[in-house]
């Protein structure tokens, strides 16, 4: 460059990479502040049902609404930061460890079939809400069976099946529709698609609604391309 103008290419510089960290210090205490609360929250949410207490649900649910607004800001705020790679194999493990811990008394038989790499260039936290958020609402509904399977090629697909009342399938389109919710759309499942949605946009990808052949219940395919 030429010589004139390399002291504010340097100021420049100096400014975007204060500006990158400190999105970055943001979106990483949101994640922090997220994972530590949607857990209990989860076992409030729990409790509230179990001793039909709907004020109690009313306001879990409101907590739980709030903060995954807010993770999503910030994670639009930063998302062109590389984070932590995600890693399908242990990340994935241990979300299915919460979930068989928040349905302990349903025995739920939670099937992990996974084909991939040690890490995949693909944001952890992202991939966490991502999977956590369609597990999350698989556990909902099934009555007793959860298949994920994930896989790489070209991209990576990941297949999240359940043996629950599944979607008709004049609802599947209208589910998909930009800030619509499952439980205004289709009775029954009270889990919104927003995050799912907002991160499979980010990335460029592709999510599907079907039918579980082998399970009956509903089959959720994504697929998200691979940086090269």
């Amino acid at each position: 460059m030429p010589t004139e103008i390399t002291p504010l290419v340097t100021d420049f510089n100096q400014l975007l990479t204060g500006w990158r960290g400190y999105l970055a210090r943001s979106r990483h205490a949101a994640g922090n502040l997220a994972h530590a609360l949607k857990t209990p929250l989860s076992l409030i949410l729990q409790q509230g049902r179990k001793h039909d207490d709907q004020y109690l649900v009313k306001q879990a649910e409101r907590m739980r609404d709030l903060i995954d607004r807010e993770l999503n800001r910030a994670r639009i705020a930063g998302s062109a930061l590389a984070g932590r790679r995600f890693r399908p194999a242990t990340d994935i493990a241990e979300l299915a460890d919460v979930i068989r811990q928040l349905h302990r008394d349903r025995q739920l038989d939670l099937q992990l079939v996974i084909d991939a790499e040690d890490q995949l260039p693909l944001d952890q936290q992202d991939m966490l809400e991502l999977v956590g958020n369609l597990l999350e609402n698989a556990a909902k509904w099934a009555r007793h069976r959860i298949r994920l399977t994930l896989g790489t090629g070209d991209g990576m697909r990941l297949v999240i099946e359940d043996d629950g009342p599944g979607i008709n399938r004049d609802s599947r389109s209208l589910i998909l529709t930009r800030g619509t919710r499952l439980d205004e759309s289709e009775e029954g499942h009270g889990i919104g698609l927003s995050i799912v949605q907002e991160i499979i946009e980010l990335y460029g990808g592709s999510i599907d609604l079907g039918e579980s052949d082998e399970l009956g219940g509903l089959r959720v395919t994504v697929e998200l391309p691979l940086p090269g």
